[in-house]
């Protein structure tokens, strides 16, 4: 599942990190910000060449080929697109991230104290969530939202659940919480090698006191009701990453602000914005008439 994912986490690392330089553009927009064209197109050591020392604040604006109009919910195949992998990362933790260049994947140490392959028989892993790690709206992020993720991928709680596939979530078990959820013990029925890949890569646990909200109530339609059509219907309202969706306006613009609660080091941009470009001919207007901040788009696209 790292293919949209993982070209998602690579792009946003260039926002995550970086700053702006404060420049304007033209006007209008819709109320999104406007400023100086950048292109994606670097070249360099993937893993350093957005290494840089940048001051705090500033604004991203960058250029989506795509809306959201397939949903919000990326894990499934109705909603598993590259633009919302660009987002989702922002908002929604993930224990193991990929590294820039797609080839090692390394612990969220924000979220997570430690993951650890603690038994080979049974195969057992062992996930110490931070006591600080939250959602926005002051809920935990704990076991909860790793038996939620579980159950709606394992193929056989919610068999009409709309997924990416079951490799991984068909071998476990069993999911265990202990010390008020913050430890979260996880047992397979057979060795699975890629466990670094479950509940993350790029694929970010959804809040599960969400899902009860709205369908999830112990049984599998309520499962399928919560995860094929509230997470993939609705902007999600909250979030566990450095970013919040703050503003959508379908078909135009989606804005992301840094999240004020976030238990991890602040970001050093103020807010990140996609602006939709319907077609190509518009995007490549778009950064001829310097409308966007910067242009981080799809593989295919250059400005």
């Amino acid at each position: 599942m790292a293919t949209v994912a993982g070209a998602g986490v690579v792009a946003l690392a260039l926002i995550a990190a970086c700053g702006s330089s404060g420049g304007s553009g033209g006007g209008g927009g819709g109320g999104v910000p406007e400023g100086d064209v950048w292109s994606s197109g670097l070249s360099g050591e993937p893993a350093t060449v957005n290494t840089a020392n940048v001051q705090q604040g500033g604004k991203v604006v960058y250029v989506s080929e795509k809306d959201f109009n397939s949903g919000w919910n990326l894990n499934t195949s109705a909603s598993n697109i590259f633009e919302l992998g660009e987002v989702d990362t922002l908002i929604h933790p993930n224990v193991y991230l990929y590294s820039p260049d797609l080839q090692t994947i390394t612990l969220n140490s924000a979220a997570f104290a430690s993951a650890d392959l603690t038994s080979t028989s049974p195969q057992t892993v062992v996930y110490k969530i931070k006591p600080e790690a939250k959602w926005s709206d002051g809920k935990p992020l704990d076991v909860t939202d790793f038996e939620y993720f579980w159950k709606a991928q394992n193929g056989k709680d919610c068999p009409a659940c709309d997924i990416l596939g079951t490799t991984g979530y068909d071998q476990i078990k069993s999911i265990v919480g202990t010390d008020n959820g913050k430890t979260v013990t996880v047992t397979f029925t057979a060795p699975y090698s890629d466990w670094k890949g479950l509940f993350g890569g790029g694929y970010g646990l959804l809040p599960a006191h969400l899902a009860k909200a709205n369908g999830w109530n112990g049984t599998p339609a309520g499962l399928a009701k919560s995860w094929n059509t509230y997470f993939v219907n609705t902007v999600p309202k909250v979030s566990a990453g450095p970013f919040t969706i703050s503003q959508y306006k379908a078909n135009k613009y989606v804005i992301l602000t840094a999240n004020p609660t976030y238990y991890g080091a602040k970001p050093k941009l103020t807010s990140s914005s996609s602006r939709s470009s319907r077609t190509l001919r518009r995007s490549r207007r778009l950064c001829r008439t310097r409308k966007s901040t910067r242009s981080i788009r799809s593989p295919s696209s250059t400005c």
